[in-house]
């Protein structure tokens, strides 16, 4: 088995800010990110640099739009789609790429808020388009019902797969007391075809002591039959001493 040599990084952010007299935004400006990771031996192995520009609004919603560039050196040997099918990126390849984003968050003080976002141009050593998103609507204080969504249109090279991926899972949030929650969501994968269900169950029976029952199951989307399934309890106790 390969061990990972461990890492060091540093990054920044520089960003101005202008306060218009237009009402409706309270902020705007551009901002710059970079970030650089390096292994042990002083190998850049990840550099990245995104301009943007962003705006907050009167009504707590904000915006941004970003142009990145991504370079990385690869540590591993992975495949994104079926290595049975198609070629795989090799330790030690380096790739760089260009993409625009931009991401939309609507105010998250009401009740029904949610968060878009997309991005395209370079990955790798072809192009993807990303939309993905979710929704929440908040019902205090006994929870809050979630719906959160994924789609990828990747394009590599032709011996390296085309795909679209798309992903979607609802999740609800249930607070029975202060002191005991649940938790379920459910989510489908279609490049592994696949439909998992999770339910979590938290007792705080005191401050910083719990107890979790994870109940989790996977199934076949064709005919909803289970393909595995499992039950997890954990119980933690904090010694205050």
């Amino acid at each position: 088995a390969q061990v990972y040599p461990g890492q060091y990084s540093f990054f920044g952010n520089l960003n101005y800010s202008i306060y218009p007299e237009k009402q409706s935004i309270i902020r705007m400006g551009p901002t710059f990110d970079f970030n650089h990771t390096y292994i042990p031996g002083g190998t850049n192995t990840d550099r990245s640099y995104t301009l943007g520009y962003s705006f907050a609004f009167n009504n707590a919603s904000s915006m941004g739009i970003n142009y990145n560039h991504v370079y990385q050196r690869l540590t591993n040997s992975f495949n994104l789609l079926d290595p049975d099918q198609f070629t795989g990126f090799l330790e030690g390849e380096e790739y760089d790429w260009n993409a625009f984003s931009i991401v939309y968050r609507s105010n998250p003080r009401r009740a029904f808020y949610y968060r878009l976002s997309s991005s395209f141009g370079g990955f790798y050593n072809g192009d993807n388009f990303n939309l993905s998103g979710e929704f929440t609507y908040r019902y205090q204080p006994y929870g809050n019902v979630a719906l959160r969504f994924d789609f990828n249109d990747l394009r590599l090279p032709e011996n390296y797969g085309q795909e679209q991926l798309f992903l979607i899972g609802p999740r609800i949030d249930l607070t029975f007391t202060d002191k005991i929650f649940l938790t379920t969501y459910v989510q489908y994968n279609n490049v592994l075809d696949n439909i998992n269900l999770n339910a979590r169950f938290q007792w705080r029976y005191q401050p910083a002591s719990d107890l979790f029952i994870v109940y989790t199951e996977n199934y076949l989307p064709q005919n909803i039959s289970s393909k595995n399934r499992a039950l997890v309890l954990k119980l933690t106790y904090w010694l205050n001493i």
